[in-house]
Parts: structure tokens; C-alpha cells; sequence
């Protein structure tokens, strides 16, 4: 858990550093790169507080791979997209990398889901 905080923590300050020194330019990606991760420790900490039966390992291994995949993407993605857009440039293909971490998330809570139900 407190992992998980430091973790938001330098996301956050790094995005407010890099805001700071960037001449007045900014944007939203990287300003609240912080976001994703705080959503996702939040939404593992809730499920995993309600699924009573532990899955099956395999089960169990895919779940927490969508979750990492989830967070690494949807950050890392939102982090590139900032800098990219605070160095004046753009390009549709910035977002492929937030869209494959956004799509973990929608399999993440599907399978999620599918665990909470069964369990009960």
C-alpha cells in the first residue's frame, strides 16, 4: 500500500516538475499522469477486497497481467502523449499506447467481474 502511494506520489511531482520547466506550455496528459495509477490502486484495492473464493492461478495470473498492463500503459502513454505535446508536436499515433492500456482495463474489470460473480 505504501508502495502504491510513493508511487502516485513521484508520478504526480514528476508531471508537476516537468510542467513547471516547460515554459508556461502545458498539457493534461502529463499533468495528470498521476490519475491512472491512483484509479487503478483503487479498483484492485476494491476488487480483491470483494472476490471471496481465490481464482485458479492461471486465472489469477491473467487478471493481475491485465491490471500491470493497464497501469504500465495507460501512464506510460499518458506521460509520452504530454511531452510530445508539450514539445509542439502531434500525431494520432501517440494514443495507441493509452488505447492497448485502456482495453486491459476493460478485460481487467470484465474478468473481474466474471470472478465477483462466480465467488458469490
Amino acid at each position: 500500500m505504501i508502495k502504491s502511494i510513493l508511487l502516485v506520489v513521484f508520478v504526480g511531482v514528476a508531471g508537476a516538475i516537468y510542467t513547471y520547466f516547460s515554459h508556461g506550455v502545458t498539457s493534461p496528459f502529463m499533468s495528470f499522469a498521476f490519475v491512472w495509477l491512483l484509479i487503478g490502486f483503487i479498483i484492485k484495492f476494491l476488487i480483491d477486497h470483494f472476490i471471496r473464493k481465490k481464482p485458479r492461478r492461471w486465472i489469477s495470473t491473467l487478471q493481475q497481467g491485465l491490471w500491470l498492463s493497464y497501469m504500465l500503459n495507460a501512464t506510460l502513454g499518458s506521460i509520452i502523449i504530454g511531452i510530445i505535446s508539450i514539445a509542439g508536436s502531434y500525431t494520432n499515433l501517440l494514443y495507441g499506447q493509452l488505447f492497448v492500456g485502456l482495453l486491459s482495463f476493460a478485460l481487467y474489470l470484465i474478468l473481474s467481474i466474471m470472478l465477483l460473480w462466480a465467488s458469490h
